[in-house]
């Protein structure tokens, strides 16, 4: 980790990053018992999520990935989020005046 960037870091047993308001993580691959929380104004590209892993995050992170489902996203701008599959303890909170892009019966928790 860098001047707060995180590059190809691998989660798993209970491992976990924060990505906090104006800092970033690249190529971040999230294993079983593993969570990426990301926060408002923090930026997480290029995700992988496995089976047993957690996302936490909000509507105004921005967050593009893969997970069992295929491709996810939550635009922090917009604070729309698509595909997103939550287990493990993940959530996703949306923000006052934000609305995800798909509906929250899809979202949550399998």
């Amino acid at each position: 980790m860098e001047n707060g960037n995180a590059d190809g870091v691998v989660l798993e047993s209970g491992g976990r990053l924060d990505v906090l308001e104006g800092h970033s993580a690249q190529k971040t691959r999230v294993d079983d018992g593993g969570t990426l929380a990301v926060s408002a104004g923090g930026k997480a590209t290029d995700v992988t999520m496995t089976s047993g892993s957690a996302l936490i995050a909000d509507s105004g992170a921005t967050v593009e990935g893969t997970n069992a489902s295929g491709k996810f996203s939550i635009d922090g701008i917009s604070g729309q989020a698509s595909g997103l599959l939550l287990e493990n303890g993940g959530s996703f909170t949306v923000n006052a005046g934000d609305r995800p892009a798909t509906p929250l019966s899809d979202i949550v928790e399998h």
